[in-house]
């Protein structure tokens, strides 16, 4: 209800400059341009390469899906495969939102540490799946990130301890 009140609530229904629908368009242009815009800092350089990563292996995934229902009849295999494809889209805006906050300077929020822990430990959740495990590319890549992750989580938390 409190996000409700500072967002939706405060908005000008009688103004189209300030609806519901151009907010949520000028949040949608907003957030592909940050998806494809420079890092600012090296940090955002990483949660972006991250991003970038799982959103390859979410079109692969969404890949996969296409052609086990060409290939099949629906069964409850296919709700397996949406399950993995919803994990992996909720991560990359997980990492995606750490790429924001990067730019902003803004990791030092205990959401943004939570946050980063949370990718950590789902990222290295995965990477035993994927194929060849933690020897294999994408696995090392998924271990690289969770370590990165982590990393951040780590300094940012110590930051607010001692500063």
């Amino acid at each position: 209800i409190k996000g409700y009140a500072y967002g939706v609530l405060g908005l000008d229904k009688s103004n189209t400059d300030t609806s519901l629908v151009q907010d949520l368009m000028n949040g949608t242009k907003s957030t592909i341009k940050g998806f494809f815009s420079i890092p600012k800092t090296i940090k955002s350089f990483g949660y972006l390469a991250a991003t970038y990563m799982l959103a390859a292996m979410k079109l692969s995934k969404l890949k996969e899906i296409i052609q086990f229902i060409q290939a099949n009849s629906v069964t409850s295999e296919l709700s397996l495969l949406i399950a993995r494809f919803n994990r992996l889209a909720l991560l990359t805006l997980m990492l995606y939102t750490l790429k924001d906050a990067a730019d902003r300077d803004r990791l030092g929020g205990t959401t943004f540490i939570q946050l980063n822990y949370l990718c950590a430990i789902a990222m290295i959740a995965t990477a035993p799946f994927l194929d060849g495990g933690l020897k294999g590319p994408l696995g090392a890549a998924n271990g690289v990130g969770a370590a990165f992750c982590a990393f951040n989580g780590i300094t940012s938390y110590m930051k607010n301890q001692y500063a």
